[in-house]
């Protein structure tokens, strides 16, 4: 499910505002509008202030469905002892990095979309020691699926119980609306 139909699915204010700082996160840094939504949304919080916190939602809510695009983390396949939910927890929090890639490649070709598996190793260490395509169904360009790649590489986990991690990630984008 896409982050902007489980914010439309919350069932208050203040699950919409976690839910929107959430998705505020992935935004790309330095998006004027993002930023000044995500201050609004925390100082709002903070502050317990129920009618600044309905303003703020409304304009994060504003600001999500103009997103230039959908995409979505599908479900990790993994082998080893890291569990599978904090594998997705920081796939998750660093998926702006992924959107990033996905949206140069927007800029280019408005048509692009689709889904890009990728197969990463974990070492004993928490570091990602390989990454590689491991599938596209998409019309993603080289250079998108080789970002995407990349941005596994840099990402760190917690360390392995006996040893190293297998994991297959899936990513689907789609152009928004």
């Amino acid at each position: 499910m896409a982050a902007n139909a489980k914010v439309a699915d919350a069932r208050d204010d203040n699950e919409r505002a976690r839910l929107l700082q959430s998705v505020a996160q992935s935004w790309i840094p330095g998006d004027g509008d993002a930023a000044v939504a995500t201050r609004q949304l925390a100082d709002a919080a903070r502050a317990g202030d129920g009618a600044a916190l309905k303003r703020a939602v409304g304009r994060a809510d504003e600001i999500a469905s103009r997103s230039a695009c959908n995409a979505a983390p599908g479900s990790p396949s993994i082998n080893g002892r890291i569990p599978p939910v904090v594998i997705q927890r920081i796939v998750r929090r660093e998926f702006g990095r992924f959107k990033l890639c996905y949206e140069n490649g927007l800029r280019k070709d408005r048509t692009i979309a689709g889904k890009v598996a990728t197969k990463f190793v974990i070492d004993g260490t928490g570091h990602v020691a390989t990454a590689e395509e491991a599938g596209s169904d998409s019309t993603l360009p080289e250079d998108v699926r080789a970002c995407i790649v990349d941005s596994f590489r840099n990402l760190e986990f917690p360390m392995p119980e006996g040893g190293i991690v297998t994991v297959v990630y899936p990513l689907i984008f789609s152009k928004g609306d």
